[in-house]
This record gives structure tokens, C-alpha cells and sequence, in this order.
């Protein structure tokens, strides 16, 4: 339940604490709380939450970064609204798998085709930059965007 009213002996006690800005924070949370603001309580609330979610997401990057590539892409084209390409970007991004080949990129089909010409099949020629596909994806895109100022 959230206190309507502070007591002037509450306030007095958290104003005698304080000694710099880290505890002037401190009070104004509890000095909001105090004073009735639910948003306020939200705020603190989450803050308190944030260092458990954040472990859970570092639990679950580690269990994925554990897995096999085709596995990680597996889990994550399963989920709702989650494609082929953001599963090779997050593989050559998140995980930093140096076979990671965003294929499905537009950026990417441009610039092989600026510095390679036509070529019909993109996933099939990562073969030829084995096993550095990854980092030749970015050269490649970083290419594209410097090429023009050359």
C-alpha cells in the first residue's frame, strides 16, 4: 500500500541522512513513495527487477552462444516475427560466429555484386571466403559505403 501522507519525524529522519547526491536520490524515492506517486513506486520497482533480468538474458545468451549455429537460427526463426536474416545477423553480431553469412541481406547482395559482379546464389558464395565469411561481411558492407568516396 502506498502511504498518502509522511510523518514530519519520517522526513526528518531521511533529510538527516542525507550526504551527497547519491543519498538526495535515495530520499526523493522515498520522499515520492511517501508522498503517493504509484509511478514513482513503478520506477522502483523496476530498478529492482532490472539486475534479475538482466542475469536471466546473460543465463540465456550463454546457454544460445553454447549451441551450434543451425541450432541457434533454429530457435530463433521460431519465434513469432524473428527471420532468417535477423538470425545471421545476430549470429555474426550478437555471437560473433565468424561463419555467420546474412545471406538474406540486401546491403550485402549490393556490395558483392559491386565488388564480385553478378552472383546468383549469395549463401553458396560464402563458400569462397571460408572460413572468414563473417568479418567479410562487414569489409564487404564497409566497402559498399566507403567505395564511392574513393
Amino acid at each position: 500500500m502506498i502511504a498518502t501522507d509522511i510523518s514530519p519525524a519520517l522526513q526528518q529522519r531521511y533529510e538527516d541522512q542525507r550526504h551527497g547526491p547519491a543519498h538526495e536520490a535515495a530520499d526523493e524515492d522515498v520522499l515520492g513513495l511517501a508522498a503517493g506517486e504509484a509511478e514513482r513506486e513503478q520506477l522502483v520497482l523496476a530498478r529492482e527487477r532490472e539486475p534479475l533480468a538482466r542475469r536471466k538474458r546473460e543465463r540465456e545468451r550463454r546457454a544460445l552462444a553454447a549451441l551450434p549455429d543451425e541450432e541457434v537460427k533454429a530457435r530463433l526463426v521460431a519465434l513469432r516475427g524473428v527471420g532468417e536474416w535477423t538470425a545471421d545477423w545476430f549470429l555474426a553480431r550478437h555471437l560473433a560466429r565468424t561463419h555467420a553469412w546474412p545471406a538474406g541481406d540486401l546491403a550485402l547482395r549490393k556490395a558483392v555484386a559491386a565488388f564480385y559482379g553478378d552472383v546468383p546464389d549469395l549463401r553458396s558464395f560464402a563458400a569462397r571466403l571460408h572460413p572468414f565469411e563473417n568479418v567479410s561481411a562487414h569489409y564487404l558492407l564497409t566497402g559498399l559505403r566507403v567505395a564511392p568516396l574513393l
